[in-house]
């Protein structure tokens, strides 16, 4: 009897420990989990995400981004399945035509009583890779060159005379009277007047003789 109960305690430690083992990772990584990619993960091209969806009172899971530096919390849905996944592939994200810049990853499973469990990958980062090695800085050296000669004209300038409008008389204005007009209108007038003197003193000198 005390051989069975000796041989029989390091089983039941064996066990306790064991089931404290599975309590503790089962803690950390809880019931469903995102396996890859990891935080902080550079990523590009179509990434391959592996984790476990299956949990009591399974119904479907989704897959989903958002971008980190949005104001708007928007998850976009990359995949969703009915069929649950054990350290398997999730989806497949085709992050070829995303902006460069962090993102979040989301895996979401629906449970029949309505309720849900969500595991989040953050910081992954997408086109923000850097190159280890820096580019080498090389200074600029200044090249003076001086000319043994003068140099030839870039170009000859040249002058173009304009010709200066011929002036054009002006029209003569109707209402100035011309210097010879006014002499004719004068000897005209003269020429009137000694008419009708002499034809008056003809008449009065007739009327005279018939007296």
């Amino acid at each position: 009897m005390k051989k069975h109960t000796l041989v029989s305690l390091p089983v039941f430690v064996l066990g306790i420990l064991v089931c404290c083992s599975l309590r503790v990772l089962a803690q950390e990584q809880g019931p469903i989990h995102i396996q890859t990619p990891a935080p902080g993960q550079n990523l590009g091209g179509v990434v391959s995400v592996t984790g476990t969806s299956l949990i009591d009172g399974f119904v479907y899971y989704e897959l989903s981004f958002t971008y980190t530096g949005s104001s708007v919390e928007t998850w976009f849905l990359i995949h969703s399945s009915d069929q649950p996944v054990t350290d398997g592939e999730l989806a497949a994200w085709d992050t070829t035509s995303l902006a460069n810049g962090v993102y979040q990853l989301r895996l979401r499973v629906y449970q029949q009583d309505g309720a849900y469990q969500d595991d989040i990958v953050e910081n992954l980062n997408i086109g923000l890779s850097v190159d280890p090695s820096p580019t080498p800085v090389v200074a600029a050296v200044a090249t003076v060159v001086v000319p043994t000669s003068p140099p030839a004209a870039m170009f000859s300038p040249t002058v173009t005379v304009t010709a200066f409008p011929t002036p054009t008389d002006l029209p003569v204005n109707p209402v100035v009277v011309q210097e010879r007009r006014v002499y004719f209108n004068l000897g005209l007038g003269g020429l009137v007047a000694l008419g009708a003197f002499i034809f008056f003193g003809l008449i009065i000198f007739l009327r005279s003789k018939s007296y």
